[in-house]
């Protein structure tokens, strides 16, 4: 749908660039990797004289992975500060290397506006740690209904705690399913971002 410098364009004037300008990356270029066969790939690297990866997004527009909707299924995404260091106020969650950027907020919206303007369905993607379910739970819908009610489950057993705490008990497999007496095993679940009536209809 769009070349590289439509995709700089957008995320200039969606705030994403200026917000990551605002946290110290001055000089920033955008790529953008079309292959076939390999998804799409979108990459924001700051070129302050060593170059790092602050965000990269796999994605492709998918019949496939929601039954009767044409989607964006994100396959990866990361959002990292590599400048950041990890504290007390911002541990380290399982599957970091470096603290987050806080952007998941825009980054959704802007593949919501592109969902709007080429009329498709929505964002999918799968929520592989439990600490990224609770993150995003006011983004995202999981699409099955069974997942709605194991997270709620996972969250009550885990309140009281921060969130580093809780996705580190589940990680180690410290929550106990009461029915089996067994480590309850947190599964990936599968969300979307609905933007159509009928997405929404459906999650709803």
């Amino acid at each position: 749908y769009f070349s590289r410098h439509a995709v700089e364009l957008l995320l200039e004037r969606s705030g994403i660039l200026p917000q990551l300008r605002a946290k110290g990356f001055r000089s920033l270029r955008v790529d953008l990797d079309t292959r076939t066969g390999l998804g799409h790939t979108l990459r924001v690297i700051s070129d302050d004289g060593q170059e790092q990866v602050l965000i990269e997004l796999r994605a492709e527009v998918s019949r496939r992975a929601v039954s009767g909707m044409e989607v964006i299924a994100l396959e990866w995404l990361l959002l990292q500060n590599p400048r950041a260091e990890f504290s007390s106020r911002r541990p380290q969650l399982p599957g970091q290397k470096h603290p987050g950027l806080g952007l998941l907020r825009e980054i959704m919206g802007w593949l919501m506006v592109v969902c709007e303007r080429h009329a498709l369905d929505g964002i999918f993607f799968t929520t592989v740690h439990y600490h990224i379910a609770v993150q995003s739970r006011r983004l995202v819908k999981p699409l099955r209904p069974t997942d709605v009610g194991n997270i709620r489950a996972f969250s009550e057993a885990l309140s009281g705690l921060t969130l580093a705490e809780a996705a580190t008990a589940v990680a180690e497999g410290r929550v106990v399913d009461e029915a089996t007496g067994q480590p309850a095993v947190w599964k990936p679940v599968p969300t979307v971002v609905p933007v159509s009536e009928r997405l929404k209809a459906l999650v709803n």
